[in-house]
């Protein structure tokens, strides 16, 4: 992590998020760094969703997580890494695609109050957070799964 949390930066996040088009669920991890190299992780599970929305909701989670961190101040600079390279791609140029619009204004909120320096990973690293972050992610995303498909009350029609 040291080499990856410079003083140019006062956070590190790191993203990954899952999904699969056949069942529609998904899940995302964010891990957030801060200068004393505690790190905390957030996840979430989500139904009806893609997997481009779970990279993007694992980014504005781990953003969420630095902005309540005691401290965070405006301004303060945050280095993302994630493997989803047209998402980095995007969040650089700030090219909005035409899905996800309101993920892309809450993105908006943090770019204003955070300096936010993108960097895409290749998928086959040897980075410990990133790996934790896609082994989180995907359990999230299959135990989401297996509950929609298993759980009665998803199957009211069928009664």
């Amino acid at each position: 992590m040291d080499d990856l949390l410079t003083s140019d930066f006062e956070f590190l996040v790191v993203t990954d998020g899952s999904g699969k088009w056949q069942d529609h669920t998904g899940g995302a991890c964010a891990a957030v760094v801060d200068r004393a190299h505690l790190v905390k992780f957030t996840v979430l599970a989500q139904s009806s969703t893609t997997v481009m929305r779970m990279e993007f909701q694992a980014l504005l989670e781990g953003l969420n997580l630095v902005t309540n961190h005691p401290d965070f101040y405006p301004g303060a600079r945050v280095r993302w890494l994630c493997d989803n390279k047209s998402l980095v791609e995007g969040v650089q140029e700030r090219n909005t695609p035409s899905t996800n619009h309101d993920l892309w204004l809450l993105y908006d909120y943090y770019r204003s109050v955070i300096d936010i320096t993108a960097a895409h990973i290749s998928r086959d690293n040897n980075n410990l957070l990133h790996n934790l972050c896609d082994l989180h992610a995907s359990t999230l995303r299959e135990v989401l799964a297996d509950y929609v498909e298993n759980n009665i009350n998803f199957d009211l029609n069928n009664k």
